[in-house]
């Protein structure tokens, strides 16, 4: 499949960023009515009547007392989740999105270190600071969110690293049938939308899932990692439209919420997913080699197991022969090749010295299972990912990874 007949990541990573702002107002109103809620009770004869009430409006707002207590599921943590999660790392407003924890900050103080089941317990009089604070907090944001939310940095274009190795039992040319098919299904999804013909998108909808899913049966886990990282929100837009919040006067103003990024947010993730898998699925041949499944290979089998390497399995090579015009036995470069595909993303190296130690890994390989390698560069590429790993530090990945490029180098002089 040619990039020319797929959606252009560029203005899907765009859309996204625009579209995040517009989250604010519809969350702002919420928060205005919640206040409104709140405010009943800041009439002393009326918090001493409906404390039950009361208390059940703290619970489903910002959740309860005790250690054991949580955020998660009240509409104080909903709203968070809703809106962080749009800003990658290291975006400032992924630490406190549309100013949520700043605003709710001293309502939430309130209940920090009481005991579990303050809340049940608590007397009308001990509710009064909570209910004083926690309108203030709704009251605070309704009016921070009355324009809009920050504009989220755009998302990092990722692309997936050139070695990489399919799980022992997988058969190569069914994660490329399943590549070609969810990628079609992704340009059918943003053709519809595009195109204003999309039916209504299921409330189930698991498309993100799907993807990720397609990449699972590869052995280096970089190439999904890179995905998430390309698509970071995806998944909460999902969840968005599946999530119930507790309370159920709240749900439908929830949905609506979710609808404002369906299904043209949905579209474009899907745009950026897509033609990552579009990428894996044009590497497929190159993978499909390294992970011992080439039409060139005839039926050898060797296998190299490190048990110092944190249980990786390197060099292994099913079906690989000798079968170059230089008499040269790559193996072992192939070897080297495959363990530092698997473990760069281990190494905690910066993300431009990762590149560039993956980008001579794959240089290796190429050269190691070219028809005719050259010993010159057989040995400089390993030696320049032995250089990179010493300066990579003292790890047991590294290490193996050192010995491994020496030992590879050793066979040259032999």
């Amino acid at each position: 499949m040619s990039h020319t007949e797929l959606p252009d990541p560029d203005a899907a990573r765009r859309l996204i960023s625009e579209a995040v702002p517009e989250l604010g107002p519809p969350i702002g109103k919420q928060a205005f009515a919640l206040a409104e809620e709140v405010r009943r009770f800041l009439d002393h004869r009326q918090l001493r009547r409906y404390t039950q009430e009361a208390k059940n409006l703290i619970r489903d707002v910002m959740g309860a007392s005790g250690t054991n207590s949580s955020h998660g599921g009240s509409w104080y943590g909903e709203t968070w989740y809703i809106i962080g999660q749009f800003y990658p790392y290291p975006d400032p407003g992924r630490s406190d999105p549309g100013g949520i924890y700043a605003a709710f900050y001293p309502a939430l103080r309130t209940l920090d270190n009481k005991p579990d089941l303050w809340l049940f317990r608590a007397s009308h009089y001990e509710l009064r600071p909570v209910v004083d604070e926690l309108h203030k907090a709704l009251v605070k944001l309704a009016n921070n969110l009355k324009s809009s939310v920050p504009r989220p940095a755009l998302l990092p274009a990722q692309h997936p690293p050139k070695f990489a190795l399919l799980a022992e039992e997988v058969v190569a040319e069914t994660v490329a049938e399943q590549l070609a098919e969810l990628i079609d299904k992704g340009v059918r999804l943003h053709e519809a939308v595009r195109q204003n013909t999309l039916p209504a998108l299921s409330w189930e909808s698991r498309l993100n899932s799907e993807f990720e899913g397609a990449l699972h049966p590869f052995r280096t886990t970089e190439i999904r990692q890179r995905y998430q990282k390309a698509t970071m929100g995806f998944a909460g837009v999902e969840a968005l439209t599946r999530r119930q919040p507790i309370r159920s006067s709240s749900r439908q103003a929830y949905r609506e919420i979710g609808a404002r990024v369906h299904p043209q947010v949905y579209s474009a993730y899907t745009a950026i997913a897509v033609n990552y898998l579009a990428e894996v699925l044009e590497l497929m041949p190159d993978y499909t080699e390294a992970s011992g499944q080439g039409k060139r290979r005839e039926p050898v089998v060797y296998n190299t197991y490190l048990p110092n390497a944190q249980g990786v399995i390197v060099g292994e090579q099913q079906n690989f022969t000798q079968n170059n015009s230089t008499g040269i036995d790559p193996r072992a470069f192939i070897q080297l090749s495959g363990y530092v595909g698997q473990v760069s993303s281990a190494l905690g190296m910066d993300e431009p010295d990762r590149m560039d130690l993956e980008r001579v890994t794959q240089e290796l390989h190429e050269e190691a299972t070219s028809d005719a390698p050259q010993v010159s560069q057989l040995r400089q590429l390993a030696g320049q990912i032995k250089d990179r790993l010493l300066e990579a530090g003292a790890t047991m990945a590294a290490t193996v990874g050192i010995q491994m490029a020496e030992q590879a180098i050793g066979t040259l002089a032999q």
